[in-house]
């Protein structure tokens, strides 16, 4: 993620499958971000075995406490679970 201008924000990782249903979800509030500067940050889940297909990756920025939302990407990632 890199910001375009110095700003603190909440940045928000959600995971949905492929049914449509949010099965993992992390934040982290009053993050630094500096112009032109990249950040990452990781989550880490356990992918079921009951479930398989396409599972969608949404990323959302927000003003620090849940404020308004700055940025919203509704297919940040797509990954694929599948039974071995």
């Amino acid at each position: 993620m890199r910001a375009s201008a110095a700003k603190t924000a909440l940045v928000d990782v959600e995971l949905y499958d492929p049914k449509g249903v949010m099965v993992n979800q992390a934040f982290w509030d009053s993050q630094a971000f500096a112009a032109g500067a990249t950040r990452t940050f990781s989550v880490a889940w356990t992918a079921p075995t009951s479930l398989t297909g396409q599972y969608t990756v949404k990323v959302g920025v927000f003003a620090p406490g849940w404020g308004p939302m700055l940025a919203w990407n509704n297919s940040a990632a797509r990954l694929s679970v599948t039974k071995r």
